[in-house]
């Protein structure tokens, strides 16, 4: 990549709008931070500023910078020095937020969160002068006062709650000493090809890159050449002084600028050859991807006056980077981010910029008036209807008007023939009938403006419920409820504190593996592990005294033929074993994972056997004939518990593929999915059947009690004390037991203690897409997938109360989007 940068940096556009930096030399990496959430802190970048802003000598890298990430919205700062005073007066930046500069007066690098120390710039949106924020896909040029010299620039972003990311971002930077203003969204645009699109010349976007306006011609035409030329023209309603241009995300390597001279009563689209004078041609052009920022100033070398300037695209942009190639077919395709036409301000204040706007011919109303009268400001909907009650106009739709009376005029036609698009592709004159004459009525709808506001999240135990740029934001995945519980240990973990990990079989969206504090507080989720769509539905640790080294955990996943085996380190993901399965997708299926000391035991329910891994060495060491296996975990001297079908089985590991099979549990077990070993050697058992609960037995197979209410998952009044198809569990250092229910009604993890007592649940999140329905009777009813919540605003809190309806096997199945319970497809 570096190289890559090198090359780009030999071919930077030259112009004579000089950048006043003279070289990155002149940047302080030291007062290059960021703010947010009251703290103030560096910005982790290798190469400092110089990564995101322009100087004479050097460019910036092609992904810009992040600044205030962090889980609450509100405001965060972006800071860059200078060792010297700069003198600046236009700031050209893609999005970056709302920009300000230290005052001569502030004491150097500039506290980033007390205003009073920094002079705020202004730019021209629309038709307005603004210090509005500029984000995303936006192009800002922002002006600051006469005279201004300042040592450092901030860049201000407010995020809020419903953001689906906090922090701020910005794309470039590049500073000019002269004061200009970009008069382009004020013109008409024009194009020689592509005049749909042209509009997005002049909108202040990047338009998603590739979604710029671009002109192809045909295979067999001339290439794009000085005779050939494609072009852009910008049109004002009168004559205004201009001092060059600057073409962004711009697809060519060679231009020239041309100015109207023509008669003033012929357009300029309409002008001949010779009512063109040539202002000034420049052949260093670049689109200069892929960097977010790419300008190419055009200096014309003088100021000129006129009514309209037409830029020549001569020469399609090189193809330098593997995203180009071919992209410019062969010569006859060229594009055009945005163009700004610079004014030199001066002095003068920027409003001076907005030109004045030519009064548009008062063509009078249609004859007919609908007259209403509005309490307060509202959005109004009028339809026009015959006495039979056959609608013939869609009259105005949701618009806007101010309190008290109001008039709408009706020109007596119908919908007949009517183009609502017409706008949009340049036909105005809308063919139409007149109705019949007779007797028709008005009906109209009002509504206040809505007021949006965020209250609180249901169903999600996530904080906040989105995913944040951290991954500690959402909770599981939205898509498959969880199955695996884990605790890893504060010498173990990734972090130094006690962790547990859970995981869920399918990710969509969201995280197939989350971990989270011992207080359920999330720390980090991934999507994918082991391959495209698996979570990580079996996880285990390796507690034995020669583990291998750096590695956290491991993960097991089946998945359309594959066994997936991972080892979650400290260097990333690792694959242990990527095992087909002899039958393809049929006979693929998991049912646990244990590991000790490097042996990773995996057992495959379709083969009837245990799978022997080396999971350092990531080979397949044999199999085990065992009926039925589920889930396992290693005892403390080295020996495998086993649940086989009904039982419990306890295996002497001496030879891993001669494992001597011993029975702990013969009776008592209805359908079991998992057992884990307590720090006293209490053995726990998910179990499902009839009862669905935990069941603690002795290292002799003595049941001891059973954890949460008996019973069979079932409609009716919800019950947190009992659980749903219990699968994954794990013990913490506190002693508690945290449970995995695979279940849709509710998706949850339980945490107990180990004589029973319930601590707390997570529950959620939803499927993708979201949904539910507010009950419109009673606002703290809200159901959603067959399950019923209750409400409480003031609180921002929610309860699981109800559980309409399971599927019972047999039951016809409903339509997609009103299953109450099984895969949310």
């Amino acid at each position: 990549m570096r190289a890559m940068w090198l090359l780009l940096l030999a071919v930077l556009p030259v112009c004579a709008f000089e950048n006043p930096l003279a070289g990155p030399d002149v940047l302080d990496p030291a007062a290059f931070a960021q703010w947010s959430e009251g703290v103030e802190k560096p910005v982790d970048l290798r190469d400092g500023p110089r990564h995101v802003i322009y100087t004479r000598q050097s460019a910036p890298e092609w992904d810009g910078v992040r600044y205030g990430e962090g889980k609450q919205p509100g405001i965060r700062y972006l800071r860059l020095g200078f060792k010297a005073p700069v003198a600046v007066g236009t700031v050209l930046t893609r999005a970056g937020g709302a920009l300000s500069v230290l005052r001569a007066t502030a004491t150097y690098p500039g506290r980033l969160d007390d205003d009073t120390q920094w002079l705020p710039a202004t730019r021209l949106a629309g038709r307005q002068v603004t210090r509005d924020e500029a984000n995303g896909e936006e192009y800002a040029l922002w002006l600051l006062p006469p005279g201004t010299s300042t040592r450092a620039l901030r860049f201000a972003h407010t995020a809020v709650l419903t953001d689906r990311t906090f922090h701020g971002w910005l794309g470039g930077i590049s500073l000019l000493p002269e004061r200009l203003a970009n008069l382009a969204p004020q013109a008409v645009v024009g194009a020689s090809g592509n005049i749909e699109k042209a509009d997005k010349i002049t909108n202040g976007s990047n338009d998603g890159t590739w979604q710029a306006w671009d002109t192809q011609r045909a295979a067999d035409a001339p290439v794009i050449s000085a005779q050939n030329p494609e072009w852009v023209l910008l049109t004002w309603a009168r004559p205004v002084a201009l001092r060059g241009l600057c073409a962004l995300w711009a697809g060519i390597a060679a231009a020239d600028a041309q100015t109207y001279t023509g008669p003033a009563d012929r357009h300029p689209r309409e002008a001949a050859d010779n009512d063109w004078d040539a202002l000034a041609s420049w052949d260093k052009l670049d689109s200069q991807y892929p960097r977010q920022l790419g300008p190419n100033w055009m200096d014309f070398g003088r100021t000129v006056t006129t009514r309209a300037v037409r830029l020549r695209l001569t020469q399609v942009t090189g193809e330098g980077h593997p995203h180009l190639n071919g992209n410019t077919k062969g010569g006859r395709r060229t594009w055009m981010g945005e163009l700004l036409a610079l004014s030199p301000l001066a002095a003068a204040d920027l409003t001076t910029a907005i030109l004045p706007q030519q009064a548009k011919p008062d063509l009078g109303h249609p004859p007919i008036p609908v007259r209403f009268t509005l309490p307060q400001a509202g959005y109004v909907t009028l339809v026009i209807e015959g006495i039979s009650g056959k609608r013939v106009r869609n009259l105005v739709a949701d618009t806007l008007f101010p309190a008290g009376p109001n008039v709408v005029w009706w020109d007596g036609t119908d919908d007949l023939g009517r183009d609502p698009e017409a706008a949009r592709h340049g036909i105005y004159a809308i063919p139409a009938q007149f109705v019949q004459p007779g007797r028709y009525r008005v009906r109209g709808l009002w509504r206040k403006q809505i007021d949006l506001r965020y209250e609180f999240p249901v169903y999600n135990s996530g904080n906040p419920v989105w995913e944040t740029a951290d991954s500690t934001g959402c909770w599981l995945t939205n898509h498959t409820p969880p199955s695996s519980a884990l605790f890893l240990p504060a010498d173990r973990s990734p972090n130094g504190k006690d962790l547990i990990y859970l995981g869920s079989y399918v990710a969509e969206g969201g995280h197939g593996l989350a971990w989270v504090d011992l207080d359920g507080r999330k720390q980090g989720g991934r999507g994918w592990i082991g391959g495209n769509w698996t979570g990580a539905p079996y996880l285990a640790r390796d507690a034995g005294d020669a583990p291998v080294a750096d590695t956290w955990l491991y993960a097991g996943s089946a998945w359309e033929g594959e066994l997936r085996l991972t080892a979650v380190t400290r260097a990333g993901d690792k694959p242990v074993v990527k095992y087909a399965f002899d039958g393809g997708k049929d006979a693929s299926a998991l049912t646990g994972i244990a590991v000790r000391n490097g042996l990773l035991v995996a057992a495959l329910p379709k083969q009837n056997v245990l799978l022997m891994v080396d999971a350092k060495g990531g080979r397949v060491l044999g199999t085990v004939p065992q009926a039925d296996p589920r889930g396992m975990a290693f005892l403390a001297d080295g020996k495998l518990l086993v649940l086989a079908g009904k039982t419990l089985l306890r295996l002497t590991m001496d030879d891993p593929l001669k494992p001597v099979s011993e029975t702990l549990i013969a009776a008592g077990l209805e359908d079991p999915q998992h057992v884990v070993v307590g720090a006293d050697g209490t053995l726990f058992v998910t179990d499902r059947g009839s009862h669905h609960q935990v069941l603690a037995f002795d290292a002799t197979g003595k049941l001891l009690r059973a954890i949460g209410k008996p019973g069979k998952p079932a409609a009716g009044p919800y019950d947190p004390l009992h659980l749903n198809n219990p699968n994954g569990l794990t013990i913490d250092s506190k002693g508690r037991l945290w449970v995995a229910e695979t279940d849709y009604q509710p998706k949850r993890v339980s945490v107990w203690q180990p004589d029973g007592k319930f601590v707390r649940a997570f529950y959620g999140p939803g499927q993708y897409g979201g949904g539910g329905t507010l009950d419109s009777r009673d606002p703290t009813r809200f159901y959603y997938n067959g399950m019923e919540f209750r409400l409480d605003w003031q609180a921002g809190t929610d309860q699981l109360v109800n559980v309409y309806r399971r599927p019972d096997t047999g039951d016809q199945a409903l339509p997609d989007g009103y299953g109450c319970g099984g895969e949310p497809e």
